[in-house]
């Protein structure tokens, strides 16, 4: 599957997306470009977001799933990365595309509210990620350091070593309970969504600020998936970089777990949000809406 919201001019901002859908009677036009998508050469279903060319909801962005083989998609894979190897990301083109009218997800203008919603599950994503870097990091650099010795005795009976290794531990451990903090405020909004489609068949509609306890559970979960992320994010790139320290030379090669972590960690402070947005989220979020600084 794939994530299609990215675009060459909306990044952090997906506001100001570009790409439109045509409403055409029994099915949707999507025409645009999306980019920096997660499995967009292979996925075989994806979830995008366009905004409607005129008609009852112009200018609103509504979200739709389509299918890779759809006519109207042409891919491209997007090269030369540092790392993050094993991820196919692509440019996907969307020229005429046609998607069924049941293909719309949620109802049309919700689209940018979906996206949102997807993050919150997508930073948590990444943060539990970065609990498993950081633990490998942890423990190769373990071993490393128990093996190799310098001066007449181990690695890791050398101060500045142990220091390394005990931040790497503090790293990991804090973000291990910010995530599980996170996945339970998740949780949280799960149920209540869940419950809520049980009561009422329009269940869709009072997801919105008018719905207070919504509004309050999902804006939790937000919250702190938001930190969780931004902490984590930084911690796995801080660990990764003191475990190819530990490593000296022999951890500057690509071939060493620890250089591979710190390639793919340097990614993770950039997508689901970069953790320069993520900051001014937590801050707003902290001085209410009138002091947000986008």
């Amino acid at each position: 599957m794939a994530f299609a919201l990215t675009e060459p001019m909306a990044g952090s901002d997906p506001s100001s997306m570009v790409m439109k859908f045509e409403d055409r009677g029994n099915h949707f036009l999507l025409n645009g470009k999306k980019h920096w998508i997660g499995n967009g050469t292979c996925a075989k279903v994806m979830t995008t977001y366009a905004k409607e060319a005129g008609g009852s909801h112009h200018g609103k962005i509504s979200a739709f799933i389509v299918d890779g083989d759809s006519d109207g998609i042409s891919t491209e894979e997007m090269r030369n990365k540092l790392g993050l190897l094993t991820i196919k990301n692509a440019e996907i083109y969307f020229d005429n595309c046609v998607v069924p009218k049941r293909n719309l997800l949620g109802l049309k203008g919700q689209g940018l509210n979906i996206a949102y919603s997807a993050l919150i599950d997508g930073r948590l994503s990444v943060a539990a990620g970065t609990v498993g870097v950081m633990t490998d990091c942890l423990e190769e650099s373990v071993s490393y350091s128990k093996a190799r010795e310098q001066h007449g005795s181990p690695l890791a009976k050398k101060q500045l070593i142990q220091e390394h290794l005990a931040r790497i531990a503090v790293n990991t451990e804090s973000s291990r309970w910010l995530v599980y903090r996170a996945a339970l405020a998740r949780q949280n909004l799960h149920d209540y969504v869940e419950q809520l489609k049980t009561e009422d068949h329009q269940w869709q509609s009072k997801l919105n600020r008018n719905n207070k306890h919504y509004y309050l559970l999902r804006s939790d979960a937000d919250n702190l998936s938001t930190i969780a992320k931004f902490h984590a994010s930084n911690s796995a790139f801080d660990s990764a970089n003191r475990s190819v320290q530990i490593f000296g030379s022999y951890g500057y090669r690509k071939s060493k777990r620890v250089a591979r972590h710190f390639l793919d960690s340097r990614a993770i402070t950039i997508y689901e949000g970069t953790n320069e947005v993520l900051e001014l989220k937590m801050a707003s979020k902290i001085l209410g809406d009138n002091y947000k600084a986008y």
